[in-house]
């Protein structure tokens, strides 16, 4: 479906001067012209709105939203009331893309289904096409996952990025899909989630046209104030369980969400003291989640140590391992 009139490109652009020129550019440069763009500069306290307003004047498809810094979820948000094409995709202002890529979307599809495409991870200037995509297109050579399977998009890492697809808007606003604007971790994730509950296969794009530049400052490890996700995400995946295999894969996932928790509870930079995190902890160890995976603790391959401390859910001991971890 190339032919279709027109898609609205969004970009939420927070501090990105050194890299939006080249992000804009490889967008405009596409072979599909039809598009509109949208940046959204999100209180940017650089050279990104000045960029983004320049591109506006020589580029009559370019239109700048200034906002208040709010996050990148906001910025999704107004920009999904601004588009006015009938399909939507999202790019990251420091990312670029391949010049077929909208084509390639475009192309393969149609309604109902969810066209992904593969990317490529930039790292020190080197290219390397995601592994885990190249297993799911190996996986499906047909290059259709059933909504049955849609699982297998979370086993392969496959199911958070709001980049690397499109979307049709009209299920987003009939359906009311938003990013959660109180959420900064895993806030994508809910969003596809949502989004996934009115499609009915995946088509698997194999054409690797997302380039996803690496950066030191990964959302994997810096402090999220929001981290409250958790319970939301299990509500939504348990929904996709359809296989015996499905539960190990929510299980491992679920496990590692509460891993990366614990690492932000006890990260440098939390406002809270031990008393705080400890109580942060307890909250953890008694949730629904943590009883759903305990189970799948023993498999895993963190040390002994560890995973008694988890399995026998000892917050203070739990405080003090990491705190001599550092």
């Amino acid at each position: 479906m190339e032919h279709l009139s027109k898609i609205s490109v969004i970009i939420p652009c927070y501090n990105v001067a050194n890299h939006l020129s080249k992000c804009v550019e490889s967008i405009r440069a596409q072979t599909h012209k039809n598009f509109e763009l949208l940046l959204i500069n999100d209180g940017s306290s650089d050279a990104t709105g000045k960029i983004a307003d320049e591109f506006a004047v020589k580029d009559s498809r370019i239109k700048v939203f200034h906002q208040e810094n709010r996050g990148a979820s906001a910025a999704r948000n107004f920009a999904i009331g601004k588009a006015t094409s009938d399909l939507v995709l999202f790019i990251d202002g420091d990312d670029y893309i391949k010049e077929e890529y909208i084509k390639q979307l475009l192309t393969n599809y149609s309604e109902g289904n969810w066209p992904i495409c593969g990317m490529v991870n930039i790292k020190k200037q080197a290219e390397t096409n995601n592994q885990n995509f190249q297993k799911l297109l190996e996986l499906y050579p047909k290059r259709e996952i059933p909504k049955s399977n849609f699982m297998d998009l979370l086993a392969y890492n496959a199911f958070s990025s709001p980049c690397v697809r499109v979307y049709d808007l009209k299920i987003i606003r009939e359906h009311q899909i938003r990013f959660d604007e109180n959420v900064s971790y895993q806030e994508d994730l809910l969003f596809n989630l949502k989004y996934a509950r009115h499609i009915n296969h995946v088509t698997l794009v194999d054409y690797f046209g997302y380039c996803y530049v690496e950066h030191e400052n990964s959302s994997t490890g810096r402090f999220h104030e929001n981290f409250k996700q958790r319970e939301s995400l299990q509500k939504e995946l348990v929904t996709y369980i359809n296989r015996p295999e499905d539960k190990y894969v929510l299980q491992e996932f679920m496990f590692q969400t509460a891993m990366r928790e614990i690492s932000n509870i006890m990260h440098k930079k939390s406002p809270k003291d031990k008393r705080g995190k400890i109580a942060d902890l307890d909250e953890l160890f008694q949730s629904e989640s943590f009883a759903f995976f305990k189970s799948y603790i023993n498999s895993t391959k963190i040390n002994f140590v560890l995973k008694k401390i988890l399995f026998f859910k000892k917050s203070s001991l739990i405080y003090r391992y990491y705190n001599l971890s550092k």
